[in-house]
């Protein structure tokens, strides 16, 4: 009676939005404040209480009294300074702790949250054979359909409460109208077709799914889209369709810069299939590698095969130039080109025409393209089709052979493709469009009368001035939009895919911006979900996965119950309208929208409108694969977010938004970033806080500290470890509990944590908080071009080095050097450790230091092992690049100037901010100036000890001179030319060796040092004494240096203003010795921090590739290698076959060997080339020897042919062996010129650069 209908009152849609709402973050904030009342606080209370029994101040207090100038000199004290220094190390690692696992309980809710309501809305797969197609898919498949996709042709209520409850019960499946049954047919024929013209099937499985027969399908990609396509269409969020007569108009926006359009193949790689090629026809800008061939040939096995065998259908290819083109265009579908992301966006045309068809039969092919035509068109905003350089004498227009791809297009999709480019005549700007309907008298497109390399364009708005304002991508946006037709505008990107059975739900999603979100208008952005199609190895399915997870699970939740999803992107859909009111597509100001796409969904939020997530559509998208570019494009997004946060919208919306919103807002962008740089805190600090523990309390300064000490770590380091590859893991298994069941959800976490995802999290974090912080310290983020190649090709390891040196290689040093000076000072002090904490606390410093060359391929292989090293002694010892602009991966000097001259936009000051350096240098030296007491030390030698200055007063005596008398030459001391010139000349190599001699001066001659009151280090010294010099020494040095580097680029700042603002003041004191005493200073201290740091450099990289050689050398480590990789056989035979190819390949050689040994290499490469096309036809030799050899011999082989065939018997025997003889004559001739054409060519051109490179490694 109390439960019955009626007896409550029905809560609203906004009542109950707002109570979930509400309970998300109940649940959040008290499993956190739970945790750390339970757990967090009493460690702490507990811990304080120890560090002050350690030390009690009432028996001083006894002794001297309770006066407050007693218990002032008490706490002055040095163990009293060190014990409070010890409290403050505690409760800010406390602190640190608490903002960690905010995200993580955050992370956690959320992934549980979204997987449950996934499950609920969903459902699970069941558990039986995916490849297998039976009468139950294709019975639900076609009720579902003809009552989602074509409701729109019942012609009365009955037939649509007839469409609709068919799909709601199977046993009503027959009463499905006949002429609506039939429509299906086709659209169902339709689809499959498609499937088969992408090679996805073969003749025999597309003749059995269009009649519908139980089929077996081999293909993995068309079995995917096929399972999805029929879960979609039980999803209840989707609206049904009325129809594509009454569907909106809309356009689909694609932003194109330099990316490879339709590239070509090689020669090399034809197939015999393909028949004579012109060379004119193979000429082209962009080219596939032969690898990047192969590995397509391998992983696509079976549709190459379907390919090749199409190929030899002269009725459909009947010339060699139609047959190279097919082979071209399913390259180029199987890659990240501009063609693939086209040809499937034109899909929505195609399923309009289809759908336009089955509505209103009655109008002729020709209406039905023309009214297709007035609803879609696909904007393609090529930015560099011409020139718009902001300098006239330079051009960035693409090349002929792009343009010609761009006509291409043009004619293969002569309706709805418009090309939308910036044109700049003389100091004018256009913006111009070409919509394929300008022909000449033939009917073919025209050009540009003006400028024949252009076609002729439709229409031209004239622009206010340079348009590029941004990093160029909003810009081309932006620009593209007044051509675009209809109210909805859909944003993909030039790496993406659309699929034909996803575009027949087009009408449906157009409906959404039909309908009211319950208490409120209709949304202004739609998001869909993405599949990540380019999941090679374990890299590539790292990136999938995280991609997977954010568009269904993230987003999900992000939408209901947080009402916080923004615009991330590609594929959402927009009304226009809203969007120009707004200002356009994307934010295009340089240095605050580097992120331009969330700052739609920003606008759209501050005006009131509604976004929502959708996930029962969705488009192809490609993905970083490489460890180098997947974590590029994390630091770009850290970067961005943090100028995001510095934006006016983040500002506004933080004074709008009601609480429950603004935490959603912050913790999915500003608090997500943040909290990977609060977890490396809060594990930087336990371990950091138990290292200075143990030294205090095993040097006997302040004893029994080192037990509180590490309460932390071995309470809480573990706990923190879990909660954070729970996050990491959690949401993976729920995403794929949806979409493959529950033995995929099982199987892909495990076999993700077994290929060392743990590593990668890790390295992944830490990249995110680097670049965030470094944001926010010093600036300078931009655009990185991250590159979508394949992840099977060897990157050198110094710019494995460059890359990671300050986010990741330097901090996993310092973690190692803490955890393994934790453990031996633990273990000498008797104190225990919990395993469990220091096998988590392990992962990072493996991880951070081993991490980004153990995901590098051929990492443990011995010739890429020597060569990387003979690489970074080059890379050390080369001088700085001529060019403007340092490349870090040039020159080390280049990599310590791009990283120097970073620190010029910070004022001076800065190094009085606390820093990991400055917290842990001054405990320490405090207990180096006690613990050294006994043995005689005072301050002197602990300024010694803290401070470079053996080193600076070398330096500034043998080298200053030098500098001094060349600026004496130059009339001028600039810092700035200073170092440059001291890069020329490398001044930090003779530096470098300035202070391994200063080094061995104190450790060595320390008696010599003691007879001048300089002694810095005994004869003989316990263990714990010497750790606590070394960390001491290690982590003042880094302070010293950063504030010297700090001081020298505000002091030259200073000095560029003053005398900016005041020409005259550089001849003028105080300002002339403001340039010259302390630059002078300056450059000595900045001289010998990049001494120390380049030492730092070439013992962390020689260590760290001596590690991988040596573990190389083990049998079976480059297979098991491989295998965690996730690299297939196929692709591991691919790999190796490249190994060889860089191993023997003359240019790679020349470098390091003499003549002789290249034509040694040369032959015995030629032999394996041989032997490996004889043994697989598919592995074509890529050496111009070779390929010269194998040409000729087929000359031979058809001259032998035609001699057999005569028709005199003896003459033709005795001909035929004459031109076999001939023939075999010119193909060795031909190989022997080949290979000294090659070694010529190669050794006059590299024989230069091969002398200066051994000069400098010499």
């Amino acid at each position: 009676r109390w439960f019955g209908r009626g007896r409550w009152p029905t809560l609203t849609v906004e009542v109950r939005d707002m109570l979930k709402l509400s309970t998300f973050w109940m649940i959040v904030w008290g499993l956190k404040v739970m945790a750390a009342r339970l757990i967090l606080l009493p460690v702490l209370l507990e811990s304080h209480a120890s560090l002050v029994r350690a030390l009690p101040m009432s028996p001083f207090l006894d002794a001297y009294g309770d006066t407050p100038g007693w218990q002032l000199a008490i706490r002055l004290q040095p163990h009293m300074l060190l014990r409070a220094a010890l409290q403050a190390l505690l409760w800010g690692t406390g602190g640190a702790i608490y903002l960690a696992d905010t995200l993580g309980w955050y992370q956690l809710v959320l992934g549980l949250w979204g997987g449950i309501s996934g499950v609920w809305m969903m459902g699970v797969p069941p558990i039986h054979p995916r490849h297998v197609f039976d009468g139950t898919f294709y019975d639900e498949l076609k009720r579902r359909a003809c009552a989602k996709l074509i409701l729109s042709l019942a012609s009365n209520e009955d037939e649509v409460a007839a469409l609709t409850a068919a799909a709601l019960k199977s046993s009503d499946a027959a009463a499905i109208p006949q002429h609506v049954s039939d429509a299906w047919s086709r659209l169902w024929s339709a689809l499959v077709n498609d499937l088969y013209g992408s090679c996805l099937l073969s003749a025999d499985e597309r003749g059995s799914l269009i009649a519908q027969q139980a089929v077996t399908i081999k293909s993995a990609e068309g079995v995917r889209r096929l399972r999805f396509f029929a879960r979609s269409l039980e999803s209840d969020d989707m609206p049904a369709s009325n129809g594509a007569l009454q569907a909106a108009g809309m356009s689909v926006l694609v932003p194109v810069y330099s990316e490879a359009i339709l590239p070509q193949v090689p020669r090399e790689w034809l197939p015999a299939a393909i028949g004579a090629v012109d060379d004119t026809d193979l000429a082209h800008k962009h080219v596939h590698s032969i690898e990047t061939l192969r590995f397509l040939q391998s992983k696509f096995d079976l549709e190459y095969h379907e390919l090749v065998r199409r190929l030899g259908d002269t009725r459909t290819f009947p010339t060699a130039h139609h047959r190279l083109m097919r082979l071209r265009t399913w390259a180029a579908m199987r890659l990240q080109t501009v063609f693939r992301t086209i040809s499937g966006m034109m899909k929505h045309r195609e399923a309009l025409e289809m759908l336009l068809h089955e509505e209103l039969p009655e109008l002729s092919r020709e209406e039905h393209q023309t009214l297709v035509t007035l609803k879609f068109r696909l904007v393609v905003a090529v930015q560099t089709y011409a020139n718009h350089h902001i300098d006239a004498s330079k051009s960035n227009a693409m090349d002929t052979h792009s343009r010609a791809d761009v006509k291409l297009m043009l004619e293969r999709y002569p309706r709805s493709l418009a090309i939308s480019y910036i044109h700049r005549v003389g100091d004018r700007f256009y913006s111009c469009v070409i919509d394929g309907t300008q022909l000449d008298a033939s009917g073919k497109l025209e050009a540009d009368p003006d400028h024949p390399e252009l076609l002729r364009p439709t229409y031209k708005i004239e622009l206010p001035g340079f348009p590029i304002l941004g990093n160029g991508k909003s810009d081309n946006q932006n620009m593209a939009i007044p051509f675009s037709r209809g109210p909805i505008i859909q944003a993909i990107d030039c790496n993406q895919e659309g699929y034909l059975e996803e575009s027949l739900k087009l009408c449906n999603v157009l409906r959404e911006f039909d309908i009211c979100i319950p208490g409120g208008s209709p949304p202004a952005i739609v998001g869909f979900r993405e599949h990540i199609f380019s999941g090679l190895g374990t890299l590539g399915n790292f990136a999938a996965t995280a991609e997977l997870v954010f568009g269904t699970l993230v987003q999900r939740t992000l939408s209901r119950p947080l009402w916080s999803r923004y615009h991330y992107g590609h594929p959402d859909v927009m009304d226009k309208l809203v969007l120009v009111a707004q200002g356009g597509l994307s934010k295009a100001t340089k240095g605050l929208n580097l992120s331009e796409d969330v700052f739609a969904g920003m606008d759209a939020q501050l005006r009131g409108h509604n976004i929502v997530h959708r996930e029962y559509f969705q488009v192809g998208k490609g993905r970083d694969m490489g460890a180098i570019s997947i974590l590029q494009f994390f630091s770009k997004l850290s970067q961005g977010t943090a100028q995001m946060s510095t934006s006016r919208q983040a500002l506004r919306l933080g004074q709008r938004l009601s609480l429950g919103r603004l935490l959603g807002f912050y913790y999915t962008h500003i608090g997500y970033y943040a909290g990977q740089l609060h977890y490396y805190h809060a594990s930087y600090l336990m371990l950091a806080l138990a290292f200075v523990g143990c030294l205090i309390d095993a040097t006997g300064v302040v004893p029994g500290v080192a037990a509180p000490s590490l309460a932390l770590f071995n309470r809480l380091f573990d706990a923190i470890s879990l909660l954070f590859f729970s996050f990491n893991l959690l949401p993976s298994f729920f995403a794929f509990l949806i979409d493959e069941g529950l033995g995929a959800a099982i199987r892909k976490p495990l076999k993700a944590i077994c290929t060392f995802s743990p590593f990668f999290f890790v390295i992944q974090s830490r990249c995110i908080g680097h670049y965030f912080s470094n944001e926010f310290a010093v600036g300078g983020a931009k655009y990185i071009s991250t590159g979508r190649g394949l992840a099977i090709l060897h990157t050198p390891f110094h710019e494995i080095y460059v890359t990671h040196a300050a986010s990741c290689i330097y901090p996993g040093l310092e973690l190692l050097g803490l955890l393994v000076g934790t453990g031996q000072l633990a273990m000498s002090g008797g104190h225990s450790l919990n395993l469990w904490s220091v096998g988590f606390a392990s992962i990072t410093p493996a991880a951070l230091l081993l991490g980004p060359s153990l995901f590098n391929p051929h990492a443990f292989g011995t010739p890429e092992s020597i060569q990387d090293l003979r690489r970074f002694g080059i890379w050390l010892f080369k001088p700085r690049s001529s060019k403007p602009s340092y490349d870090a991966c040039h020159s080390w000097a280049d990599f310590y100037q791009e990283f120097a001259d970073s620190r010029r936009s910070v004022k001076a000051h800065a190094f009085l901010l606390p820093s990991k350096e400055m917290l842990l240098s001054l405990p320490l030296l405090m207990t180096s100036y006690v613990a050294m007491a006994p043995y005689g030390w005072g301050a002197g030698q602990v300024f010694i000890l803290g401070t470079p200055i053996i080193a600076a007063i070398a330096i500034g005596f043998l080298i200053m001179p030098c500098v001094a008398i060349y600026a004496g030459v130059r009339h001028d001391f600039d810092f700035s030319h200073a170092m440059a010139n001291a890069s020329a000349f490398g001044l930090e190599k003779i530096a470098a060796g300035l202070v391994l001699f200063a080094l061995v001066l104190e450790t060595r001659h320390w008696e010599t040092l003691d007879d001048m009151g300089l002694a810095t280090m005994p004869p003989s010294l316990p263990f714990e004494h010497g750790m606590l010099l070394l960390a001491a020494r290690y982590f003042s040095f880094r302070w010293t240096c950063n504030v010297g580097l700090y001081l020298v680029a505000g002091m030259n700042k200073r000095a560029g203003e003053l005398i900016a603002a005041r020409p005259e003041n550089a001849q003028r004191q105080p300002y002339a010795c403001l340039r010259h005493v302390p630059g002078a200073m300056c450059y000595v201290a900045a001289l010998t921090g990049a001494a120390h740091l380049f030492l730092l450099d070439a013992m962390l990289g020689l260590s760290i590739q001596l590690a991988f050689l040596l573990v190389g050398c083990i049998p079976g480590t480059r297979r098991g290698h491989y295998a965690i990789l996730g690299f297939s056989k196929k692709v591991r035979e691919v790999a190796e076959e490249q190994r060889v190819d860089m191993q023997f390949s003359t240019a790679g050689t020349l470098k390091w060997l003499n003549l002789k040994n290249v034509l040694e290499r040369e032959r015995e490469y030629t032999a394996r080339g041989a032997v490996r096309s004889a043994g697989a036809s598919a592995r074509r030799p890529t050496m111009h020897a070779t390929v010269a050899a194998a040409q000729a011999s087929q000359a031979a082989a058809r001259v032998a042919e035609d001699a057999a065939t005569a028709t005199d018997g003896a003459q033709a025997d005795e001909g035929a062996a004459q031109a076999a003889e001939g023939g075999a004559l010119d193909a060795e001739n031909a190989t022997r010129a080949s290979v000294a054409t090659d070694v010529t060519q190669v050794f006059a051109r590299d024989s230069t650069q091969r002398t200066a490179d051994q000069d400098y490694f010499i």
